[in-house]
């Protein structure tokens, strides 16, 4: 199950599992946390995703889609926390130049 909590300073916390079996669900949640972002003045986003347990491709290509139309709207992803595990993911997925400004726990 997809967890998320979004506070109003602007930081979005995503938990669960991100693959191609909750795309429906996942896109939908991405779209209520832009819409609500829009509704503020455009500040930086944080993005905490390191309760993220498990990430394929798909999970992968709607958080680069997500922060792509937060830059398009003038919101900068300031920071983008991994775990070590979902790093190791992105990196083996080949998006980790999509995640580049990314935070990972532990390491330099």
């Amino acid at each position: 199950m997809t967890q998320t909590s979004f506070a109003a300073d602007n930081r979005i916390t995503l938990h669960g599992t991100w693959s191609r079996e909750q795309a429906t669900a996942l896109q939908r949640l991405l779209s209520d946390r832009l819409a609500q972002l829009l509704e503020r003045e455009p500040e930086p986003a944080s993005l905490d995703l390191s309760g993220i347990g498990e990430l394929d491709a798909c999970g992968c290509q709607l958080l680069v889609l997500f922060m792509e139309n937060l830059r398009r709207r003038g919101i900068s992803p300031v920071t983008c926390t991994l775990s070590e595990q979902v790093a190791d993911q992105v990196a083996l997925l080949g998006f980790s130049d999509a995640f580049s400004v990314v935070d990972t726990p532990g390491k330099l």
